[in-house]
């Protein structure tokens, strides 16, 4: 406050001099809109903004530890995509497992390392993180066609058509996404062909032999003591 009140008397005095005549203007070394401005600094009375309500301040740091833990899990999913790129899947599940333990809805670092599960043919693990994808973005495209093709290798085939067709639903005709996936759709079929081509196969050799069975069985004769007399 001492310091205000003296800089305030010092611009008094500026200012009765430039009046009376005494001080002239281009003596006066510091600039009006500086000593405006310091006087603004000084000034004890100068309203401050509120402090925070306790919800909004909570709000804010929710949201700050939130984006570091963001920022964090990314350079785990950079790390991680380096080791992939270099084909060592097995450092960059644990640089993308790093991540999720940061940030565990981090969708992108959940496909990722779906990826690296197809890689390691740990198929019911990829499926996992996809589900967990597919719950947080459920048009995300590439959850479902990791999906497909983890569900193609373990054998379930239908559950597999239905995860493309979803791709194909949402995607163009031309698509690098369709692209893509033109491969995996073709193995689908040649697996569900084979697939129907067995179970064919099978049915029909269970009737044959079924009916071998019945042909040889002898037929089970009456005994006579069991007729009925007829008089």
């Amino acid at each position: 406050i001492d310091a205000f009140l003296a800089r305030v008397n010092e611009v008094d005095s500026q200012i009765k001099g430039m009046l009376d005549g005494s001080i002239d203007p281009n003596d006066v070394k510091v600039d009006s809109s500086e000593s405006i401005e310091r006087l603004e600094k000084l000034d004890p009375a100068k309203p401050q903004p509120p402090p925070l309500h306790p919800l909004e301040a909570d709000a804010q740091r929710r949201y700050t530890e939130r984006m570091e833990r963001i920022r964090q899990a990314d350079v785990k999913k950079n790390q991680g995509n380096e080791f992939f790129n270099q084909r060592n899947y097995e450092a960059a599940l644990e640089k993308y497992t790093e991540g999720i333990d940061i940030h565990r809805a981090h969708v992108a670092l959940r496909l990722n390392r779906a990826l690296v599960y197809l890689k390691l043919k740990r198929f019911d693990e990829a499926i996992d993180d996809c589900d967990f994808a597919l719950a947080a973005d459920h048009n995300n495209i590439k959850g479902f066609a990791r999906r497909a093709e983890a569900k193609m290798y373990l054998g379930m085939l239908e559950d597999s058509q239905a995860d493309l067709d979803e791709v194909w639903r949402r995607t163009a005709r031309k698509s690098d996404e369709r692209a893509s996936l033109r491969a995996l759709r073709t193995e689908l079929r040649a697996r569900m062909a084979e697939s129907k081509k067995f179970s064919s196969s099978t049915t029909t050799t269970t009737t044959t032999t079924a009916t071998a069975k019945a042909t040889t069985t002898p037929r089970p004769t009456t005994s006579s003591a069991n007729k009925t007399p007829t008089s």
